[in-house]
């Protein structure tokens, strides 16, 4: 009985030396071609595909008004020689229906020589040993280039009408966009992120089938309203719980962190499924402002703006991308786009002329304080405060001197030929 015991612990080390041996030399084979994907929002995982510089990742991952910057390790023969940021980063294509995009980087950057995967050309068969490589966010810290290894246990799992791999994996945020490889080292997926009912399942979309020539400018991206809904809904119950636990335990708390990571892979999903729509944007921003997130707001409420300078019918997009600034102490910017809102919706500006109003207000700017808080008043919007609009209206208008009080009048006469 010994002789047995000992012998079957020797077979299971064995089989155990050799599948870390295997682990460790897909990682030595995959690694330099796994890259970081980060802006300030967040960050993720793609993989290098050709030496010119391309990229495979989820178009959730870029789905973001942000820049990003791109981290990638120079290998020299077994060994990583340096490691090189990429600051431009420029997204190239989006495929019409799956969760992947193309990104381009520059080598001559740094010039430096890139190292490309090999992609797989079969398609996966299940029971197979594969491995996920990434950069998954843990406690608010980024892991930088994980390896975790799994079981292929579905090639044909379909979710909202796309097939995947599943694996008996859980993938966490920042693991999407890498590489899920077999043991030669070869990709047979691109890991993504989906919300499931059941814990420890990880999923991939295949790419023994996928082509370049398949993938289209961001605008040209079919749309799917429904789905951009619901991600967007779910990314505000997140958001929202979120907010809840950190107000009560604290913002480095794991759960706050975990659920904000959720959130903001919700918003990018919304903005996958639908990436030209400016309403989306505007929701994102306006979320954003509501948890104090205002730099990143800025960005989504300007591309907001940018998308469609018209959709909306008063000043409220104008009005919270200044207010966002305004958090940033980049008051200048702030003002900028209060007096863009005003001149575009000159009758429907209340809290864009009552925002600046006080703004120059605070900073003794007399004439222009004056001049907005009278056409406030004359203007008798509901959505004013009126009792403002009249203590800055008399207050910098006894402030004028000659020449300035001349100029205000004629201003003032002529509010209702001009409104």
């Amino acid at each position: 009985m010994r002789t047995l015991s000992f012998l079957l612990l020797s077979f299971f080390a064995a089989a155990a030396a050799r599948a870390e041996e295997e682990a460790v030399q897909v990682y030595r084979t995959v690694h330099p071609s796994v890259v970081s994907l980060s802006n300030i929002e967040g960050n993720g995982t793609g993989v290098i595909l050709d030496e010119t510089g391309l990229i495979l990742t989820n178009a959730h991952v870029v789905a973001s008004p942000l820049p990003f910057k791109c981290t990638v390790d120079i290998a020299r023969g077994d060994r990583i020689e340096k490691t090189v940021t990429f600051q431009r980063v420029r997204i190239v294509g989006m495929h019409p229906e799956k969760d992947l995009a193309l990104v381009r980087i520059d080598p001559k950057e740094h010039k430096v020589r890139l190292s490309p995967v090999t992609m797989a050309r079969a398609k996966a068969v299940p029971g197979q040993r594969v491995y996920a490589l990434g950069n998954p966010s843990a406690g608010g810290q980024v892991l930088n280039k994980t390896i975790t290894s799994g079981l292929l246990s579905g090639v044909d799992r379909e979710v909202d009408g796309v097939r995947y791999y599943q694996v008996d994996a859980a993938i966490n945020p920042g693991n999407s966009g890498g590489p899920l490889v077999n043991k030669a080292g070869e990709v047979l997926g691109i890991v993504t992120l989906k919300f499931m009912d059941v814990e420890n399942v990880g999923f991939a979309i295949p790419v023994h089938d996928l082509a370049a020539k398949e993938f289209v400018p961001a605008s040209q991206r079919k749309a799917d309203p429904r789905k951009a809904r619901e991600s967007l809904v779910l990314a505000e119950k997140l958001a929202e719980k979120a907010e809840q636990l950190r107000a009560a335990r604290g913002a480095q708390d794991e759960e706050v962190i975990l659920l904000q990571a959720y959130a903001a892979y919700c918003f990018h999903t919304a903005l996958a499924h639908d990436p030209a729509n400016p309403a989306i944007y505007y929701n994102c921003g306006m979320l954003l402002r509501s948890i104090d997130r205002d730099e990143i707001a800025a960005a989504y409420l300007l591309q907001a703006i940018q998308l469609d300078p018209w959709h909306q019918t008063d000043d409220r997009s104008y009005r919270e991308l200044g207010l966002a600034l305004v958090k940033q102490e980049r008051a200048a910017e702030a003002k900028l786009a209060w007096l863009e809102g005003i001149a575009k919706y000159p009758n429907a500006s209340a809290k864009c002329r009552e925002d600046i109003a006080i703004r120059w207000h605070e900073e003794r700017n007399s004439y222009g304080a004056a001049v907005q808080a009278a056409t406030i008043l004359h203007l008798k919007d509901p959505l004013s405060r009126m009792e403002v609009a009249s203590s800055i209206h008399s207050e910098n208008s006894s402030r004028l001197d000659q020449n300035q009080r001349r100029q205000f009048d004629r201003e003032v006469a002529d509010l209702p030929r001009m409104l």
